[in-house]
């Protein structure tokens, strides 16, 4: 990726998008300090550089000590 992609600013929605979370997580997600965003009046503005920098560091989904298959014995 360029570096002129890189602070390409998004919206929350585009951000959302690109991150594959609904825009409300991106919000909770702003107001926990987990992603960065500046913001324009009522708008709140992400990086693409933060958005990358979020999904490399992001922890997965989910309690990694349960089983996949509950119901397989």
């Amino acid at each position: 990726m360029s570096n002129e992609n890189r602070d390409l600013p998004m919206t929350t929605t585009q951000a959302a998008d690109y991150l594959n979370l609904s825009p409300n997580t991106v919000l909770i997600y702003i107001g926990r300090g987990l992603i960065k965003a500046t913001k324009l009046g009522p708008i709140n503005v992400i990086t693409r550089a933060e958005c990358e920098r979020y999904k490399k560091n992001r922890r997965p989904r989910g309690n990694p000590n349960l089983k996949k298959h509950r119901n397989s014995r």
